[in-house]
């Protein structure tokens, strides 16, 4: 909740800081116990999608994994300096990489389809409550 764009997400979805909480250990979870099997790649997915949904934008997930992969290195070396500076080096380089991406894609969209950004935000998390559903069929 120290990122204030996340922070902020979280709070005008009344996203209480005990299920970010749950969120953030689900991702941890998947993390280092996943077994990158089929099922794991479902979890994950499930996982994204439900993210997606609550709406945390794509872009923000980029955000969320590098501000998570530096306080996992925080809290278990807390004196490697070179060790937080690569993942931070390599977040931002990503972040802004696929900041790109999505400028480009929501062009295509714009230009295409006459979807604005607003608009093509609506439609990913109409999307990602679908798909989240459909897996919660196909799951139980």
């Amino acid at each position: 909740m120290q990122n204030s764009e996340l922070a902020r997400i979280f709070r005008e979805r009344g996203l209480e800081p005990r299920y970010v909480r749950g969120i953030l250990e689900n991702i941890v979870d998947e993390m280092f116990k996943g077994d990158f099997s089929e099922e794991h790649t479902v979890r994950i997915a499930r996982l994204t999608f439900d993210l997606i949904r609550i709406g945390i934008p794509p872009r923000m997930l980029i955000m969320l994994m590098f501000i998570l992969s530096l306080e996992i290195v925080r809290h278990t070396y807390p004196n490697s300096n070179q060790v937080k500076a690569i993942i931070q080096a390599c977040g931002w380089l990503l972040s802004n990489m696929m900041e790109s991406y999505f400028t480009i894609d929501e062009e295509v969209f714009a230009n295409s389809l006459g979807i604005t950004s607003g608009s093509y935000d609506r439609l990913l998390k109409l999307t990602a409550e679908k798909i989240y559903r459909n897996i919660d069929k196909e799951l139980a």
